[in-house]
């Protein structure tokens, strides 16, 4: 059986709640590329680990921070069990 955010229908399902939060989203795989006023963070999926990994950076901080738990709710509302790391470069 595979895991969640193995398939893509899990990944297109997570990309669809992203747009529809407003954010702008572009989709690379298991990678997420989030903006909304600028560049929010990158987040990346590892599915047979459990793991997501939000990344933000420096240069747009507060916007990171903003939303950061935002994003993580959404990872969360279709893997409750997955682990979310977050980061800052």
């Amino acid at each position: 059986m595979f895991k969640l955010f193995e398939t893509q229908e899990d990944r297109l399902r997570l990309l669809n709640m992203l747009r529809t939060s407003g954010y702008k989203v572009r989709m690379h795989a298991y990678e997420y590329f989030v903006r909304n006023r600028y560049f929010v963070a990158f987040i990346h999926l590892m599915p047979s680990n459990r793991l997501a990994v939000i990344r933000g950076f420096r240069w747009n901080l507060k916007e990171f921070e903003d939303n950061v738990e935002r994003l993580k709710s959404l990872i969360k509302r279709i893997d409750p069990n997955i682990k979310v790391e977050v980061q800052v470069d």
